[in-house]
C-alpha cells in the first residue's frame, strides 16, 4: 500500500495510475486531516507527503506523525527545494524526491520504504508477543523475574521477598517457561526489550533498583550481547497489501 498526501490533483491522479500499472495499491489524500482520520490496515506501506497540503504544510504533517507508528515517509519537494528536503530528512523522512517524479527513482525509494516498514512491523509484532508473555506472569512470578534480571541469586531474592529459596526456584522455573527463555541471558534480553517498549511495571522496578534502564544495560553488558531479534519469538511473515 502506498499513500500520498498532496493538494496537487494532477500529481495525486498520476501517482495512483502509475502504481496501478505496477500492481501496487495506492490511496490519495488531499489534506493532512483526511489522512490522519484514515484507519490504516497493518500492511506493508509507505507514505509520500507533498510540500503543501490543503490544511497544513507537509513538514507539519511529518511532525504530527513523529511519535506515531507511521509508515516510512518520502518527502516530495517542489522545484527542488533543498532546505525543505534537508529539514524533512533531519526530522525523520526516509527519502526526499523532487518533482516531477522520475519513475525509476520513485520505485527505488518506495522499495526502500517497504523494506524499512517490514522490519518495523516484525519488531512491533515481536514486542506484542513478548508483552503478552510478561502479562501472563502472576504477581509473584513477576517479582521474581525482576530480581533475577537484576542479578540477584535465588538466596538473595528469597531474602528480599521473605520467602523460601525453594519457592524462588519454583517461580523462576515458571518464569523461564512462560517467557520461553532458554537461558538467563535470554531472559535479561527480554526484560531490556520490555523496558525499552515502556512496559511501566518493569521501568518502575529498574528505576528503583538500578537508576534507569541504561544502568541495566551497563550492568549486563559483560554477560551478554543484546541481540536485535529475539530467537524464541516467531513473528511470522508480513505481506504487502
Amino acid at each position: 500500500m502506498a499513500y500520498i498526501v498532496t493538494d496537487n490533483q494532477r500529481l495525486g491522479i498520476d501517482f495512483e495510475a502509475a502504481l496501478d500499472t505496477c500492481d501496487i495499491e495506492a490511496r490519495w489524500f488531499r489534506s493532512a486531516s483526511a489522512f490522519l482520520a484514515y484507519k490504516q490496515p497493518e500492511a506493508l506501506s509507505c507514505l509520500l507527503i507533498g510540500q503543501t497540503l490543503l490544511d497544513m504544510s507537509g513538514l507539519d504533517l511529518q511532525r504530527e506523525l513523529a511519535n506515531t507508528f507511521s509508515p516510512p515517509i518520502i518527502f516530495l519537494s517542489d522545484d527542488g527545494d533543498i532546505p525543505s528536503c534537508v529539514r524533512a530528512i533531519k526530522e525523520g523522512a526516509l527519502d526526499c524526491l523532487a518533482l516531477p517524479l522520475v519513475t525509476s527513482r520513485l520505485m527505488q525509494a518506495m522499495e526502500n520504504a517497504f523494506n524499512r516498514h517490514a522490519s518495523a512491523l516484525t519488531i512491533r509484532h515481536e514486542n506484542e508477543i513478548l508483552r503478552s508473555r510478561w502479562l501472563s506472569l502472576t504477581s509473584r512470578e513477576a517479582e521474581v523475574m525482576r530480581y533475577v534480571v537484576d542479578g540477584f541469586l535465588n538466596k538473595q531474592t528469597a531474602g528480599e521477598l521473605r520467602i523460601a529459596e525453594n519457592t524462588v526456584q519454583v517461580h523462576r522455573g515458571r518464569v523461564m517457561k512462560k517467557m520461553r527463555a532458554d537461558s538467563l541471558a535470554s531472559l535479561v534480553c527480554m526484560a531490556l526489550r520490555l523496558a525499552e517498549c515502556n512496559e511501566p511495571s518493569l521501568l518502575q522496578v529498574f528505576s528503583q533498583r538500578t537508576g534507569d534502564v541504561e544502568a541495566l544495560h551497563h550492568a549486563t553488558s559483560d554477560l551478554i550481547e543484546i541481540p536485535k531479534s529475539l530467537g524464541p519469538i516467531d513473528a511470522g511473515t508480513v505481506t504487502s497489501a
